[in-house]
């Protein structure tokens, strides 16, 4: 080999770089694949319809909850945070909207409060509706029959630990609560409360968890997402706790479901029960639970949808549902938000996922950028629905297709849905078109309905 053959073998060393580099970056994006933008195959999602619009690009719209009352009417509630991804992140306000008839038609949006922190709860109970919110259960109420919102005394005096996470439901003329107390200074506890006739009732400690010993700045979260259901008195608690398994200078946390029962209205309560196995090591995001079918279903995200059902004295080995090919992209293997509810006396779930997460990365440019890119991939997400004889097949271990209920390209911060008898009411909450930020495209946050048939 003479001399100018073996220069041009060689290369000039800029060059043997670069294409090491290049070669590294397609290995780490999947090699050269076109990143999953397109439309995914299924039928053409329908336009859903607009519940609250208006509010501005930086703003935020989460904490989403629903209920409904004895005439069937709807009533929705929100946190709306003016200004969370700008510069002035005011205080969030909660907020309060009506729909009623069949179509569901709304009325104008109602602001309960300003300054909360928390997500907020909405209860239909015979003697109206109640909203709780805040670290207090601060409290509204409106009387049957009446067209004003009445404030009550918070649940919580400032001589008891604030809650750091709650949920409520209506049961024989009363409120039940469970909260949870305590965290980065000391053991969390979750409690119990019921309140009735205008009197809350003794706080009952349920579960506890030890303080973590840390030995560097940071708080854990290690009990987190009660959520609660009730049917014909028959209560049913399931909660997420995060346990350390490993101390020193790094805390490792497993991530555990556990579920209670109570037969007497909240009275009295089962040992706790755990839902998930040793060892799991995706970390639980959401949580919900359906007890309005046959058999009582426990849910939650990770990294993918998850269900386990009561098999008489124990909870099945959680099922993955409505499982999909993640790809090279990291974040389309995360589940986000969970919601369930009964339509026609069958269950139903709706959750969101990033399977058809985008990304600036393409076979002819796998560092997403020019020289490279620090965050190719796309905020964007969609929100899928199981009901009837598709939930029914994969909770048999049988593959069935969700149904999508967003246009890929947007983004779903929250989901709620509640049962109207003949169908559900799915409601939802994001942007219409996102990339890599929630705000870069320019859709503000906007709150969508749609009408979910039954099986």
């Amino acid at each position: 080999m003479d001399v100018s053959t073996q220069a041009k073998f060689r290369g000039p060393p800029i060059g043997r770089w670069l294409w090491l580099t290049l070669a590294l970056a397609m290995s780490a994006a999947g090699g050269c694949q076109p990143a999953d933008t397109a439309e995914p195959e299924s039928q053409a999602v329908a336009a859903p319809t607009v519940v609250h619009a208006g509010a501005q690009v930086q703003d935020r719209i989460d904490g989403l909850d629903l209920a409904t009352g004895a005439d069937g009417s709807v009533h929705l509630v929100w946190r709306e945070r003016p200004g969370l991804h700008g510069k002035t992140n005011r205080s969030a306000r909660l907020m309060y909207q009506r729909g009623h008839g069949d179509p569901l038609r709304w009325g104008a949006p109602v602001q309960l409060a300003d300054g909360i922190a928390g997500t907020p709860r909405v209860v239909a109970a015979r003697d109206g509706l109640h909203v709780l919110a805040g670290s207090r259960l601060d409290h509204w109420w409106l009387p049957a029959g009446a067209d004003r919102w009445q404030p009550q005394p918070a649940l919580l005096g400032d001589h008891v630990p604030p809650a750091t996470t709650f949920d409520a439901v209506g049961i024989d003329g009363s409120l039940f609560i469970v909260y949870a107390t305590g965290g980065a200074a000391g053991d969390q506890v979750l409690n119990t409360l019921r309140w009735r006739g205008g009197q809350a009732g003794p706080v009952m400690p349920l579960a506890s968890l030890p303080a973590v010993r840390r030995t560097r700045v940071g708080s854990i979260a290690q009990l987190h997402d009660p959520v609660l259901a009730q049917r014909d008195g028959r209560l049913l608690l399931l909660w997420g706790t995060r346990i350390p398994t490993e101390t020193g200078p790094n805390v490792r946390l497993e991530s555990r479901v556990q579920a209670a029962w109570s037969t007497d209205g909240g009275m009295g309560w089962s040992e706790p029960g755990r839902v998930t196995s040793d060892g799991a090591d995706d970390y639980v995001n959401d949580l919900a639970v359906d007890i309005g079918g046959t058999t009582p279903l426990a849910l939650f995200v990770a990294h993918g949808l998850f269900a386990s059902h009561w098999d008489g004295d124990a909870w099945s080995p959680p099922r993955r549902l409505a499982g999909y090919d993640i790809g090279s992209l990291s974040g389309s293997a995360k589940a986000f938000r969970v919601a369930a509810a009964s339509c026609a006396g069958r269950p139903l779930v709706a959750w969101v996922d990033g399977r058809h997460q985008g990304s600036d990365r393409r076979w002819w440019n796998p560092l997403g950028g020019f020289p490279w890119s620090d965050s190719p991939e796309w905020t964007n997400n969609d929100l899928f629905v199981l009901a009837g004889d598709a939930l029914a097949a994969e909770l048999d271990g049988r593959s069935a297709t969700p149904r999508q209920q967003t246009v890929t390209g947007g983004q779903v911060e929250d989901v709620a849905v509640v049962d109207r008898g003949d169908h559900a009411l799915l409601v939802w909450s994001g942007r219409k078109q996102v990339r890599k930020s929630s705000t870069d495209m320019g859709t503000p946050p906007t709150i969508w309905h749609r009408r979910i048939e039954c099986d």
